[in-house]
């Protein structure tokens, strides 16, 4: 039996290597590419195979170059040889070996320079797919129903866009990249090496080949385990440095510091231990495959001096395959490392790839692209309005029904748990009733959500403010050249927030500072005031927006409301009943249910029982 018999004869475990699960991931890493980004990943393939063919010439002409070198009588002998010769134009074999040489350094020049922009072509296209992806994420939650960001930790949202993404290209799409490019090259080298040692190619292409499968088989679940720490310790990382920084007052005060620290700490701790093995499993392969490679190199050559080929001949296959191993071993090595990382990304590429679906395929909800404020000039119609939260046992509101005429202001007041944050957020279309409708002149208001929301100024207990200038945050969420100064004006008039952005020195280009630290609890709520009013809607929704305040900057903040009484229809919770004083009409609730309408003075009443 010969050597490569005996190795081919062995059961191959290749296929093993692309298991259900990678291949998967690497079915969810296409599900990230547009249609455009596809035909660019087909061009990026086009050119890999290039280059690969450049790879093997390359090293197919040091073959016949150690054979120049050794005996220049073989231009005589060899018509190839020997055309070439004459092509040149050289006037001797000496000449020609220098215009060889020459060539060669040339040609590996240009293969170079070549491979290099294909390189730099590929790391274009990923970090291309890296900003369009971490887009499309941040859309879909952006787009996403209320209900799901009632489900979701902002820090797991935010280590999806950001870190998870990034998971995806260096741990997927850059290896997938690599896995391709690599690949080519094997199989054009191993083609070549057919050709000219079919025998000896094959036993070396087996042995190596089996070694990296089953060393990649017998790690694949470790990969995956490790990925999967990865991803879950880092969202709790993001997660307490948020919590941390989120409540620094509250946590110098009580001194709980070293708590947040701590608890960063631990997670990092195993974060980095998964990081660092990883890391270990990943570099291994080289290691191993390197040695492996050395002894089949020994048992070539002793294979073919036991066969009793001449030394020539043994000098030429050693060239050779030395300079094949000199590019397959580090490829070899890529493709082992490329494989590990898509497994160990297993767990990242799940998590953007399930929201993606989940968020994109089913998503009815309308495009927010320059609604057109919706029409209303009569009246809002609760018809028997019931919502159940997502895995909860009863209703937060259940039959509530009212009509509410434009113009009018309206209160409602009722203890914690009444219901009255979930009645706000079905008039905002946040949340559609799971029962009854809510209609704006006769129609519904789902039926063109975005011009309802257009039409609906909403002001809540805390306002949030970004770290940005007043102009900027009452003009929430627009680019500058889109910001209205007129418009800014009347919301600041409206808001009684004139005088103070006169007094300061940058006016309306001051900053506020994070969360409007910067300013006192009145001057935020007013400014929410005046974003609300910034698009003049005709409906404005107060969600207890002056129950954080204390009385004297309350009676500001609601003597700014009461001037809009009468030109806009005022939709009103509160806490404090001296907040509602003014409404046209107040309604009681109670456990989700509308106990009716009362007056300002029986609810006084009721207090001072």
């Amino acid at each position: 039996m010969t050597l490569a018999s005996a190795a081919l004869s062995k059961p191959s475990s290749a296929p093993r290597a692309l298991t259900p699960k990678l291949m998967s991931t690497i079915f969810k890493v296409f599900f990230f590419f547009s249609k455009k980004e596809k035909f660019q990943m087909l061009g990026l393939i086009f050119l890999m195979f290039i280059g690969a063919g450049l790879e093997v010439f390359g090293i197919g002409l040091i073959l016949p170059l150690v054979a120049l070198l050794k005996n220049p009588a073989v231009i005589e002998s060899h018509e190839i040889a020997r055309w070439f010769y004459n092509a040149s134009g050289a006037a001797s074999p000496k000449e020609f070996i220098v215009f060889a040489v020459i060539g060669l350094l040339v040609f590996n020049i240009v293969k170079n320079i070549y491979m290099f922009s294909l390189f730099s072509l590929q790391y274009k296209f990923g970090y291309g797919i890296q900003i369009a992806l971490s887009k499309r994420l941040f859309r879909a939650y952006m787009h996403a129903p209320y209900t799901f960001h009632l489900q979701r930790n902002s820090a797991q949202l935010q280590s999806n866009v950001i870190d998870r993404v990034l998971g995806v290209l260096t741990g997927a799409i850059f290896p997938f990249l690599m896995l391709m490019s690599e690949s080519l090259v094997m199989g054009t080298f191993l083609a070549m090496l057919l050709a000219m040692q079919p025998a000896t190619a094959l036993a070396v292409f087996t042995v190596i080949g089996l070694t990296a499968c089953a060393f990649f088989y017998s790690v694949r679940r470790k990969l995956e385990e490790l990925g999967k720490i990865q991803v879950e310790r880092n969202e709790r990382i993001i997660k307490w440095v948020n919590q941390g920084l989120g409540g620094i007052k509250d946590a110098k005060v009580l001194g709980r510091e070293e708590f947040f620290v701590d608890a960063l700490g631990e997670n990092m701790f195993w974060f980095s231990r998964a990081q660092s093995r990883f890391g270990i499993i990943n570099q291994s392969p080289r290691f191993f495959i390197e040695t492996l490679a050395i002894i089949a190199m020994l048992v070539i050559v002793s294979a073919i001096l036991v066969q009793g080929y001449e030394a020539e001949f043994l000098l030429s296959a050693l060239a050779l395959f030395a300079a094949s191993a000199f590019r397959l071993l580090p490829s070899i090595n890529r493709i082992v490392a490329a494989l590990a990382g898509l497994r160990h990304c297993t767990a990242a590429v799940n998590a953007v790839y399930q929201d993606l679906v989940l968020l994109e395929e089913k998503r009815t909800g309308p495009t927010f692209a320059a609604p057109i404020k919706s029409a209303f000039n009569r009246s809002i119609e609760l018809k028997n309005i019931s919502y159940q939260y997502p895995a909860t046992a009863k209703p937060a509101i259940a039959g509530i029904s009212l009509t509410i005429a434009k113009g009018q202001s309206v209160g409602f007041v009722g203890p914690s748990g009444a219901g009255k944050t979930t009645l706000i957020d079905l008039f905002l279309g946040l949340l559609y009733p799971t029962q009854g409708e809510i209609l704006a002149d006769g129609v519904t208001i789902h039926s063109h959500l975005a011009g309802w929301q257009r039409n609906v100024g909403y002001i809540a207990q805390t306002i949030y403010l970004c770290d940005d200038t007043i102009r900027r945050n009452i003009a929430f969420g627009l680019p500058d050249h889109q910001i209205k100064e007129d418009e800014v004006r009347s919301a600041l008039e409206a808001a009684q927030l004139r005088d103070l952005v006169d007094q300061l020195p940058n006016g309306l280009d001051t900053v506020v500072g994070e969360r409007g630290v910067r300013l006192s609890g009145g001057e935020r709520q007013r400014i929410g005031i005046a974003r609300a009013l910034y698009h003049n809607p005709d409906i404005l929704v107060l969600d207890e927006a002056t129950s954080s305040l204390d009385y004297a900057t309350e009676r500001e903040v609601t003597t700014a409301i009461d001037r809009l009484s009468g030109y806009k229809t005022l939709i009103i919770i509160a806490h404090r009943f001296s907040t509602v004083k003014g409404c046209d009409e107040i309604y009681s609730l109670r456990a989700g249910g509308l106990i009716g309408k009362v007056s300002y003075d029986e609810l006084t009443a009721e207090v001072n029982k």
